[in-house]
Order: structure tokens, then sequence, then C-alpha cells
């Protein structure tokens, strides 16, 4: 995810950002307008730089690009070359 926003934002394109949140027994869905003006921080659990899915990656480009909201959807697994 953070690397289709580093690229939109690269890009000065302004787009949402939707996830679902679950809150006990019910799901909630969350919409954050990203914009190049406001400042973002990324934070991880892990020091390590995991290896990238670029059909994931791919994919949540060109729906965000069609739509204009990204979102976080679970990674599916990495094809094999």
């Amino acid at each position: 995810m953070k690397s289709v926003v580093v690229t939109k934002l690269r890009r000065q394109e302004s787009f949402t950002l939707s996830c679902i949140e679950n809150r006990g027994e019910q799901n909630h869905r969350i919409s954050l307008w990203i914009h190049p003006s406001i400042p973002l921080e990324f934070e991880f659990d892990d020091s390590d730089r995991p290896e990238l899915n670029r059909s994931w990656l791919n994919e949540m480009m060109v729906s965000t690009n069609g739509s204009g909201d990204l979102r976080v959807d679970p990674e599916p697994a990495a094809a094999v070359a």
C-alpha cells in the first residue's frame, strides 16, 4: 500500500484510501482523503523491507486510477513465475 500511496503522491494525485475496520461483531468502512499537501507517516512493526507483490501493486494502482479510491484489501498470494 505504501508504494502505491507514494507513487500517487509523487505524481501530485489526490485520492481516497478506504479500509474495513473490525469493531467487535460489526465491520465499518473508513475512508481518508489523501492529498500531496497532507503530511503522512508510515509505521511498520518490522524493520526489514518485505518483497513486493508486483501484481498486487499493479491491481491497486489500476483500481485507484479508475475509481479514485485505494482500497486496502488482503494481499493475494504472489503469482509464481
